[in-house]
C-alpha cells in the first residue's frame, strides 16, 4: 500500500512541474513576440516578479507600464507552489510527531506495547484473527474471540446396555441334619431305601435280580437340570473314599422329581471303595461342582 502512495505522490509532481515549466515557456515567449524588452526590476529583500519597459524613443527614460512576467522567477514560484501542494496531499508516511501515527489500522493476533514519536504509547489488546482459538497475553486470555464460533451440539450416541452374563447357581448336594456329621449327605440305597453305612457289594439283596450286585445309592441335588440332548451320564459322581482315593462315577439315572426343587441322581458304587467315611461331590456338565457331603461304607 505504502509503494502505491508512493507512486501517486511521484506521478503528482512529475504533473506540476510539467504545467509550471509551460506557464514559464509561455511567459518568456509572449512579451518577446510582442517587442517588449524585459528589464529587471532589483528588489531589496526578493526578486519581484515583473519587470520594467523602456520606450526606446524617450531617450531610455522609465515609463510606467504593464509589467511583463520574469519567467524564471514563475518557475520558482509554480515549482515551490507544487511540491507545497504534494507533500500536503500526500497520504504516505506518519504524521508530525505530535500526532498519532495510524500507518497500520489492523490489530490482530497478539498484545503488547508500540512507543512513538513524541512519549506516545500505545498497548495492544487482542485482536480477532480468527474465531475458535484461545489467546493470551500475559495475565488475559480471550477465548474463540469476539465472534465465537456457535459449537454444535453432537447428538449423543445412546450407549447400548451390556446383557448381563447371567450367574450360574451353584448346585447343592443336600445333607441329612440327623448325622451322625454334620456334613452328612442325605443318601438311601435306591432298592431298599435304606440310609448309609452301604456295603459295596450287596449279597443278601434278594431284590436285585441282575448279574451286577454293587449297591446303588440315591442322593439329591438342587439346581440341577439336564439340558437338551444331555444324558444322565453326562452327570459325574466324585468319591474320594478313606484311603484317600478318588474316583469319578458317571450318574446311572438323573430325573427332576414332582412338586419338589431337587433333583435325584443315582449311582453305582465301585468296587474296591476302602471301607469307611467318604467324601462325594456332584459335578453338572456345564462344570459347575457341588459342596461336600459323605456318606459311610460297610463290609
Amino acid at each position: 500500500m505504502k509503494s502505491s502512495i508512493k507512486t501517486h505522490d511521484f506521478f503528482f509532481r512529475i504533473a506540476s512541474l510539467s504545467i509550471a515549466l509551460a506557464l514559464a515557456f509561455v511567459a518568456i515567449v509572449r512579451p518577446r513576440a510582442l517587442g517588449i524588452n524585459d528589464v529587471p526590476v532589483a528588489s531589496s529583500s526578493k526578486r519581484q516578479i515583473g519587470t520594467a519597459r523602456t520606450n526606446s524613443n524617450s531617450g531610455g527614460s522609465p515609463l510606467k507600464t504593464p509589467r511583463a512576467i520574469d519567467g524564471l522567477a514563475m518557475i520558482e514560484t509554480i515549482s515551490d507552489s507544487a511540491l507545497s501542494l504534494g507533500r500536503g496531499l500526500s497520504p504516505t508516511g506518519p504524521q508530525s510527531p505530535h500526532n498519532f501515527d495510524l500507518s497500520r489500522n489492523v490489530i490482530a493476533g497478539g498484545g503488547g506495547s508500540s512507543i512513538g514519536n513524541g512519549g506516545l504509547i500505545i498497548d495492544g489488546t487482542i485482536g480477532e484473527p480468527t474465531v475458535g482459538t484461545t489467546l493470551s497475553n500475559g495475565q488475559f486470555s480471550l477465548q474463540s474471540g469476539f465472534l465465537q464460533a456457535e459449537a454444535s451440539t453432537p447428538t449423543p450416541t445412546p450407549t447400548p446396555t451390556p446383557t448381563p452374563t447371567p450367574t450360574p447357581t451353584p448346585l447343592q448336594l443336600l445333607l441329612d441334619e440327623s448325622g451322625p456329621a454334620l456334613d452328612q449327605a442325605a443318601a438311601l440305597d435306591s432298592i431298599l431305601f435304606l440310609r448309609d453305612p452301604f456295603p459295596v457289594v450287596n449279597g443278601a439283596d434278594l431284590l436285585n435280580l441282575g448279574v451286577d450286585r454293587n449297591t446303588m445309592v440315591i442322593v439329591f441335588v438342587m439346581n440341577l437340570q439336564l439340558a437338551q440332548g444331555e444324558t444322565s451320564s453326562s452327570v459325574v459322581v466324585n468319591l474320594i473314599d478313606s484311603n484317600g482315593l478318588s474316583y469319578d462315577i458317571a450318574a446311572e439315572d438323573v430325573r427332576a422329581l414332582a412338586n419338589v426343587s431337587f433333583t435325584q441322581v443315582i449311582f453305582r458304587l465301585p468296587n474296591n471303595l476302602a471301607v469307611g467315611t467318604c467324601t462325594i461331590k456332584i459335578k453338572a456338565p456345564d462344570g459347575r461342582i457341588s459342596n461336600s457331603g459323605t456318606i459311610r461304607i460297610r463290609l
